[in-house]
């Protein structure tokens, strides 16, 4: 007699018809193209607007320069140079380059992104801050003028926010305070249609300036539940799921991967220069006191390798050894020295642990958190919320415990540097000193770059404000139809498109 199908077999049997039935009614498949699950609306890809995919904006608009693990290489820009106090940055454009409405990328189209970005930017510290101006000296060459050495300056040019873009993007064309309007960029494809909370669909750009992207169209379908996007790929609604789109790592769990690999499908994957991070609130409640933390960071720092452990399939990541990534330009030395440290008095015994909903591991790390101060006496209540809802607790400071992760290639170390710890409103850690030491970092010469670094590091393996938990691999699951590819290194943002594509 045949056994009956389980319960959860005929669960997941109805919830592939109502994903391809969605899927078909939310428009049609590109002839020939990739087709890529994501989570999220790409939003306007105003390269400055928080709504914005990083990963989308890269499709359609290029910075100045590109940047590989440490490596700084071409890109709109053939070459730079700055002058013996580096003050005066010179940038010299490729020639015949254009946007996707046909008129040319020069020297005023650069400056337009730049005056635009230090509109908007203005007071809000970084590079905004720190140009004085920029200039067109002809139709391919631009010089900034900073105000002060600015360290990060070729690191934030590799930045998505950075992109160079078309003044006629905005309304009314070529006002930097004008509204943005519409998507015109250099980059490897053109946007075609934006339909919200369905897809997206882009075509080659085929007269980019670089290799070319091998698939002649891309479709971005918005399929928000994890599960959801793995029967799309099973049910051939998807081509792909990369597991870090955007950088959130929230795409795909590699356990799935690997259940997916066991039925044919393909797994790729590469080097993350991304860390996630257990954080404390330094600011408000108990943590706010050092001995409570010290102690929390102990305890939970001895218990790292059996979390990693019990939480990561074997291959999916390894132990973090610091606050940045291997492969991020920083030295070790950011934690603190294992130290037996005694319960303090003030000690409480109920904390708060806010977590991300869409960030698959991070309920499962709550969790063993929570099986592991249970054993010290401390009840730990979890709060799941939305990705919106878990920025603004966040920027209000409304939990005790929370799971935040660095930027990766090219945002690290500074982004996460000034975000993190550079300001009153730092979302982790601030003092005045770390603040000025960050402040220091950024106009210091290279000679003196090394003291100042490890200055920062003695404060932050002093705060005791976060216990660095691992880091991630990089990877994407594709079906057997799509040609084989290798991920960039270190990269979570960009993706190798001048490789990928469907089998003829």
């Amino acid at each position: 007699m045949a056994e009956l199908p389980t319960k959860a077999w005929v669960a997941r049997l109805i919830l592939l018809l109502i994903v391809i039935l969605c899927l078909g009614c939310a428009g049609q498949d590109v002839d020939g193209g990739l087709r890529l699950g994501i989570a999220t609306d790409i939003g306007g890809l105003d390269p400055l607007a928080s709504n914005s995919s990083h990963s989308a904006v890269t499709l359609v608009f290029d910075t100045l320069i590109r940047k590989d693990g440490n490596a700084y290489r071409p890109a709109l820009a053939t070459a730079w140079q700055a002058d013996a106090g580096q003050l005066v940055w010179t940038f010299t454009l490729r020639s015949a380059v254009t946007f996707s409405d046909g008129t040319v990328l020069d020297a005023h189209s650069v400056k337009f992104s730049l005056d635009r970005y230090c509109w908007l930017r203005q007071g809000k510290g970084g590079l905004a801050d720190v140009i004085a101006k920029t200039e067109v000296l002809g139709p391919t060459t631009v010089r900034i003028t900073l105000n002060r050495p600015y360290a990060p300056l070729l690191d934030d040019l590799c930045r998505h926010s950075l992109s160079v873009i078309s003044p006629d993007c905005v309304e009314p064309p070529h006002n930097i305070q004008g509204v943005w309007a519409r998507v015109i960029g250099s980059g490897p494809f053109v946007l075609m249609s934006n339909k919200p909370r369905q897809h997206a669909e882009f075509s080659r750009n085929d007269v980019y300036w670089g290799e070319k992207a091998r698939t002649a169209k891309l479709l971005l379908r918005i399929i928000p539940d994890e599960e959801s996007r793995a029967l799309a790929l099973e049910g051939g609604q998807i081509d792909m799921i990369y597991a870090n789109w955007d950088g959130h790592g929230a795409t795909l769990t590699y356990r799935r991967a690997q259940s997916l690999a066991q039925k044919g499908y393909n797994v790729i994957t590469g080097d993350s220069s991304i860390n996630k991070l257990l954080v404390f609130n330094t600011v408000t409640g108990p943590l706010r006191h050092d001995a409570v933390r010290s102690y929390l960071y102990e305890v939970v720092r001895g218990k790292t390798s059996e979390l990693v452990t019990g939480l990561l399939a074997p291959g999916e990541g390894k132990i973090a050894t610091g606050l940045f990534a291997a492969g991020i330009d920083w030295p070790e030395g950011s934690l603190p020295a294992p130290r037996r440290v005694a319960k303090p008095e003030q000690m409480p015994t109920k904390l708060r642990f806010l977590v991300c909903s869409s960030e698959p591991h991070d309920l499962a790390v709550a969790q063993l958190i929570q099986a592991y101060l249970a054993e010290e006496n401390i009840s730990l209540f979890i709060q799941q919320a939305d990705r919106a809802s878990f920025w603004e607790f966040v920027d209000k400071k409304e939990y005790d415990l929370t799971l935040l992760a660095t930027m990766g290639v090219p945002y690290d170390p500074w982004g996460m540097l000034t975000w993190g710890f550079a300001g009153e409103s730092a979302a982790i850690y601030y003092t005045p000193e770390l603040a000025r030491q960050i402040e220091l970092l950024q106009h210091t010469t290279q000679q003196q770059r090394a003291e100042v670094q490890t200055n920062i590091n003695k404060l932050l393996s002093a705060s005791y404000a976060f216990v660095p938990l691992y880091q991630e691999i990089n990877f994407a699951v594709v079906r057997p139809e799509v040609i084989p590819f290798t991920l960039l290194p270190g990269q979570a943002v960009l993706l190798p498109w001048e490789k990928m594509g469907i089998k003829e």
